[in-house]
């Protein structure tokens, strides 16, 4: 969220505007038999809404969803890593885009530093709670930290997921010239480690999955720009505000407020028509030559 554009006078949601946690309960409710199985919480930073923890309780006690994660980039997770741990969080992708801090605060806008998002990480794993580290790589900003991430990877224990610089809405300045390719990063790694691809199931993620030989070390790629995977995406959006995107890259969403008022089996079958009618394929389509059209930021959206 560049602060340039989101700054204090920038008319952000109001407390009043964001669906409350019975609402959000409900929708996954709702979901559920459509076959929804996973339930992520992300952002913008879901950590500064109070009472996240409250959040996953509810949904492990009121749903079936067994498997619910959070990603955050890691500043508040520390002090309530515990309440987590106590309502059943399973895993946690924390957002860290560099090793060497004056590199990591110029990613993050200047907010932040690396060292408390490294302890975050570490207390993290530590805790029980599944943890992936997640880095965004741009050219000639961060992309000498490939390797350094790899080894606090390796240090930790922790996976790491590379993913390519992606055109998600309009406030982030994309550069197709700023884009590190999956081929790029894994011809920096090979140059220091032996690699081999590891086996994947359809449907089983996003990311491409790499080991390390000598080291046992897994590290993934998710590469939307250079190799679109439009036709097994399986995942929804559902913003704060109460609509719910099929892509990342969608400019409107689908206001569920309404519905949500009219009773689970309405919800449910407005949430499958939405679902059933999806033609999202942006990034299959993506044409640099052309102005790219209006998108939800990211900060919206999630990852």
């Amino acid at each position: 969220m560049p602060k340039e554009i989101f700054g204090p006078e920038y008319p952000f949601l109001k407390s009043s505007q964001f669906l409350s946690f019975d609402e959000i309960v409900q929708v996954v409710a709702a979901a559920v038999p459509l076959g929804v199985e996973k339930v992520r919480l992300t952002g913008g930073e879901p950590l500064l809404r109070r009472k996240t923890p409250e959040l996953v309780k509810r949904i492990k006690e009121q749903t079936p969803i067994d498997q619910i994660a959070l990603t955050t980039n890691g500043m508040l997770l520390v002090p309530l890593l515990e309440d987590f741990v106590k309502a059943g969080l399973n895993r946690v992708n924390i957002s860290f885009d560099a090793v060497e801090d004056s590199i990591f605060r110029s990613m993050s806008g200047g907010f932040g530093d690396s060292a408390t998002v490294m302890r975050a990480i570490q207390q993290s794993a530590q805790s029980g709670i599944l943890t992936k580290v997640n880095a965004v790589i741009k050219k000639d900003v961060n992309d000498e930290q490939i390797i350094p991430l790899i080894e606090f990877g390796m240090e930790t224990g922790v996976e790491l997921r590379f993913i390519e610089f992606m055109d998600v809405g309009t406030s982030n300045q994309w550069d197709e010239a700023q884009v590190v390719s999956k081929d790029q990063i894994l011809e920096q790694v090979s140059r220091h480690f032996s690699l081999q691809p590891c086996p994947s199931k359809p449907f089983e993620g996003v990311a491409n999955r790499f080991q390390l030989r000598e080291h046992d070390y897994h590290f993934g790629i998710i590469s939307s720009v250079s190799a679109p995977f439009c036709g097994s995406c399986v995942r929804a959006r559902l913003s704060s505000d109460g609509k719910l995107y099929t892509c990342l890259f969608s400019n409107n969403g689908h206001d569920l407020k309404e519905v949500l008022r009219n009773g689970d089996q309405k919800l449910r079958t407005r949430i499958r028509e939405i679902w059933n009618g999806r033609h999202d394929r942006y990034s299959e389509l993506r044409d640099s030559s052309k102005p790219a059209p209006a998108k939800a930021e990211m900060s919206y959206l999630g990852g």
